[in-house]
């Protein structure tokens, strides 16, 4: 089968939530299928992975530009025509021409969308083709849930964009032949939101042989608790800042020496300025996070704010490590609280359960080896991705409407 996907940005390296989803959705199908990629860069480096998406993808690789100040100035305009402020931040003339160009010659076979903001570019088709629109989650409900939690100066816009993209989501999902989303709890929200009742649950993965178990940090060492992700991302910020600020000083009284790792990328000041607090450790972007899952006694989540899937757990999981999560963080995985991992919502809850799990390294041997069984046998790529293998193995199923919800 010839494959058209569709991505708003570069899905290598697959060092985040999206990116790791994209590039392993472009790794599985190009096992059985001739696929061609079109997408943005954003940065020069992105174009120093060229080679590694050409030898993935045989019908070849197009990466348009997307200049910050050009895409600033389009979700201006959108903002004052009415349109989603997302959908005018992904827009571009090149990019659709691209599309236009490979649908019009290219005899393809499907059409594969990634991220809602890029099913602009295939709404009107110039051939008869089925469409799958992987929305992964509900960005129009990320953008809700920030109009309830996010900065106060900024609500009224997210508001705004949560209206404006949710209509926008509504048309793709009454338009397109197949969407997919990362969770069950996802499926319920296009059902609810969208209208949409045929949805396909394809919920991400976790490599299991890059992200293997290690021996506990030898006892004589400092306690280390650590914390992963994109650090200026919104939702990971608050989650650190809650944690550093209302969470550690009294564990560290607790425990003498505990230290808290936030590790990942782009840490905004004030990420930077939690250091400031004894025990805090900030590292900025990292070539690796497998060490400092590796060096954790215990891996924490506690995101107030979270959708869709969390990478960070399935990784903390994989490597055997013990996790303690907020329940927000936990709603898009099937884990069970106490038997896989634990999880804690007040400031208070998370110094207990943190401090008497620190204290008994018999029952983080046993969540950490629990954990590992757990994800070993619902979050293998392979298995995650069947729903996709059995759409495009049968030609009679891609030319015909998903018959309903598939985990």
């Amino acid at each position: 089968m010839k494959i058209l996907f569709i991505a708003h940005r570069v899905p290598y390296p697959p060092n985040k939530g999206d990116k790791i989803r994209s590039y392993n959705e472009l790794v599985d199908l190009a096992r059985g299928h001739e696929v061609t990629l079109i997408t943005f860069w954003e940065r020069l480096e992105d174009l120093e992975h060229r080679q590694v998406l050409e030898d993935l993808c045989r019908g070849g690789v197009h990466l348009s530009p997307r200049p910050r100040a050009r895409a600033l100035l389009r979700t201006l305009k959108a903002l004052l025509t009415g349109r989603s402020l997302s959908l005018g931040y992904f827009e571009s003339p090149e990019l659709a021409a691209n599309v236009q160009r490979e649908l019009t010659q290219g005899g393809y076979d499907f059409v594969v969308v990634f991220s809602s903001q890029m099913a602009q570019y295939v709404l009107e088709l110039p051939v008869a083709v089925p469409r799958l629109m992987d929305f992964v989650d509900l960005d129009s409900q990320k953008w809700a849930l920030y109009a309830r939690k996010g900065p106060l100066h900024m609500r009224p816009l997210h508001a705004l964009e949560a209206t404006r993209l949710r209509r926008f989501e509504a048309e793709v999902a009454r338009r397109f032949e197949h969407v997919s989303v990362i969770s069950s709890a996802e499926a319920e929200d296009v059902r609810r939101l969208l209208g949409r009742q045929e949805v396909l649950v394809v919920p991400s993965g976790v490599d299991l042989d890059y992200f293997a178990p290690a021996p506990e940090p030898d006892e004589s060492s400092e306690p280390t608790l650590v914390f992963t992700g994109v650090m200026s991302y919104f939702a990971n910020v608050d989650a650190v800042q809650f944690f550093a600020q209302e969470v550690h000083p009294e564990l560290r009284r607790r425990v003498p020496g505990l230290r808290f790792v936030i590790a990942g990328a782009d840490p905004s000041p004030a990420v930077r300025r939690l250091e400031r607090i004894p025990g805090v450790v900030v590292t900025g972007t990292v070539a690796d996070m497998r060490p400092f899952l590796h060096q954790a006694v215990v891996a924490v989540a506690p995101l107030r704010i979270a959708r869709g899937l969390q990478n960070k757990i399935l990784e903390a999981l994989a490597c055997g490590r013990p996790v303690v999560a907020h329940p927000e963080a936990l709603k898009g995985i099937e884990a069970v609280p106490g038997q896989h991992l634990l999880h804690a919502t007040t400031a208070q809850q998370f110094i207990d359960t943190l401090s008497a799990l620190i204290d008994d390294p018999q029952q983080r041997q046993q969540l950490g080896a629990a954990g590992r069984a757990f994800v070993e046998e619902h979050y293998r790529w392979d298995r995650c991705l069947e729903p996709f293998e059995r759409l495009f193995r049968e030609p009679a199923a891609a030319a015909s409407t998903a018959t309903g919800e598939v985990s």
